[in-house]
């Protein structure tokens, strides 16, 4: 009974049948020379791929000085052991044409010249008696002559097929060189991939062994570079989805067929990156079902802002990943699209990081995916000011091994978090060491929790949409006495004159512990230089406040001269402070 397998064998030869149809056509201009003839001859002999080899014959009926030699050669290259009569080998007899359409040329079990490195494959341990090379022997045939006679044909007349090829057509015709055979593949593949735009990063760049695919080209490329010479691990691979919906149908198609090409356990992409766009839905999920065997690290769903909301008629069914250790969803389509697949990937037993930002979902679609869910070996947890307190207290308390706690403001600069705790028990977080998040949030995560945080050693304290109330920023560092980093971040709106008040108890001058300090001045740009030197002034004197600073790092917008102001007011050297503009 016919399975997938088979289908997919005949699927193979299909491709392989037209692939040699369009290489056989463009060399036809060239086989007035007896070496391009000779070789074409002995590679669809090897491939037993029968449209090719009626092709090469059609097309030489037309010219009968041609078709002798083509005789000539099929003797050794099908069933007889006659060599050709310019290799150096005696020549025994010539068989009728007839043995280059026999039944033999279409068995399936002579090895490929191509994919012979793939799993599941027959082995041959044929070397040749000459020089001791391995060669592919086909059944019942020799083709020990074949591999002698390639080596004496001249690179400059093969590659001077591509000079004959259709503007048009060139990077399909390319393709179908490169994909011949492993000798083509060596000539033709480092040219189709620049006619493709496929371009890997090298390891002299910033993003080294990275890639980016944007069209169909580019995808088509990535199969057929990935079964070159010039195949490399990639650190990085991204998938850019089209807005038109025809070119990100046949672009996720070609991406589909190569996650399902590739061999089990494959480790040769560290990061991918999706970037969904456009009303593409089917394949979509196809790729979502075959994304597993890519074998990554880290996985990153982005969708754009001008998401269009389409619905996933069949959902997609995630497969366990050992491999995985970083999930990062940007966006809202794996919230509203993917729900269960999300909650699948997210409890994969090798999570680690799980960044969860840009979402602008409802309560209810974070209660389906966080309620409950335990992850093991989860350290590093992010997620954005839509979610409620609730929520996020609850999933705290089933995953006390979070190291890393960020709530970040999100696409909206005026969200507040909803910070009603509704049933939310105490809870405790003993392995914390960093929480970054607005200081309203961490004064009521602080006060939530049964015990005091010994092992939190640096905190980053943001705005509260536009506002940073200094009060609030005091009881939040009343609560956290044993840090050594802060990082402050001051909104656009602040003028410092509050943090700079001594009317009242501070808190600042009672932590010792802080020896590193970071600060975000947001204001200057759109202040004058008066307004600028008064925020400076302000913030320089609430720095001094802190009796253990030993390191600054200033980022500000503006031209205030902090260097100045800040060895005066406080016992810092110049070079313990860092200021750089942004």
């Amino acid at each position: 009974m016919a399975g997938p397998k088979h289908d997919l064998g005949l699927i193979r030869d299909a491709d392989r049948a037209i692939r040699w149809e369009r290489v056989t056509k463009l060399a036809l201009p060239l086989a007035l020379n007896r070496h391009v003839l000779l070789y074409l001859t002995c590679i669809i002999g090897q491939r037993h791929c029968l449209i090719a080899s009626v092709c090469v014959i059609r097309g030489l009926q037309r010219n009968k000085a041609q078709l002798r030699p083509l005789i000539e050669l099929g003797s050794f290259s099908f069933r007889g052991r006659t060599s050709p009569p310019d290799s150096g080998y005696p020549t025994t007899r010539t068989p009728h044409m007839g043995s280059l359409l026999s039944t033999q040329s279409l068995k399936r079990k002579a090895e490929d010249d191509v994919d012979s490195d793939r799993p599941n494959k027959r082995c041959n341990n044929h070397a040749c008696a000459n020089c001791g090379a391995q060669i592919l022997l086909l059944s019942h045939e020799d083709n020990r002559h074949a591999h002698h006679v390639r080596r004496v044909i001249p690179a400059d007349i093969l590659l001077a097929i591509t000079h004959r090829m259709d503007p048009c057509d060139r990077v399909r015709d390319l393709r179908s060189l490169a994909c011949a055979s492993r000798h083509f593949s060596r000539l033709f593949v480092q040219e189709y991939l620049e006619e493709a735009g496929f371009e890997v990063l090298g390891p002299g760049n910033v993003l080294g062994g990275a890639v980016t695919l944007s069209d169909v080209y580019t995808c088509d490329a990535l199969s057929v570079w990935h079964r070159s010479h010039l195949f490399r691990p990639l650190r990085r691979l991204e998938l850019r989805m089209p807005q038109n919906l025809s070119t990100a149908t046949h672009m996720l198609r070609t991406f589909c067929d190569f996650l399902r090409s590739l061999p089990p356990n494959f480790s040769g992409i560290t990061q991918l990156h999706l970037v969904i766009n456009g009303p593409e839905r089917m394949q979509l999920r196809r790729l979502l079902n075959y994304i597993h065997r890519c074998g990554v690290r880290q996985l990153t769903l982005e969708s754009c802002p001008d998401f269009l909301v389409e619905p996933v008629y069949d959902t997609a069914k995630a497969r366990e990943n050992t491999s995985i250790e970083t999930l990062e969803f940007s966006g809202i389509f794996p919230y509203y699209q993917i729900l269960p697949w999300s909650r699948t990937m997210c409890s994969q037993p090798n999570i680690r990081t799980l960044h969860l930002t840009l979402a602008n979902v409802p309560t209810g679609k974070w209660a389906a995916l966080l309620v409950g869910l335990k992850i093991h070996r989860l350290v590093d947890f992010q997620v954005d000011l839509s979610i409620s307190f609730k929520i996020l207290i609850d999933f705290a308390s089933m995953n006390e091994t979070i190291q890393y706690l960020t709530v970040l403001q999100g696409d909206n600069p005026s969200r507040i978090m909803d910070l009603t705790p509704g049933l939310a028990k105490k809870t405790d977080m003993p392995y914390l060491l960093c929480l970054e998040g607005p200081a309203t949030f961490q004064l009521a995560f602080l006060n939530h929790m049964s015990a005091p945080l010994d092992c939190m050693l640096r905190m980053v304290v943001h705005s509260d949409g536009k506002a940073l109330d200094p009060w609030t920023l005091t009881k939040v560092l009343a609560r956290a006495p044993r840090i050594s980093k802060l990082t402050v971040h001051f909104p656009a709106s602040t003028n410092g004159a509050s943090f700079a008040d001594m009317s009242w108890p501070r808190v600042e001058s009672l932590l010792t512990g802080i020896s590193s300090l970071v600060v975000y001045d947001n204001a200057g740009e759109l202040l004058g230089i008066e307004a600028q030197n008064m925020v400076m002034t302000n913030l320089v004197k609430w720095i001094g406040l802190f009796p253990s600073l030993y390191k600054l790092e200033l980022h500000y917008r503006g031209r205030a001269d902090y260097m100045k102001n800040l060895t005066s007011y406080t016992r810092l050297a110049e070079e313990n402070i860092c200021i750089s503009y942004y």
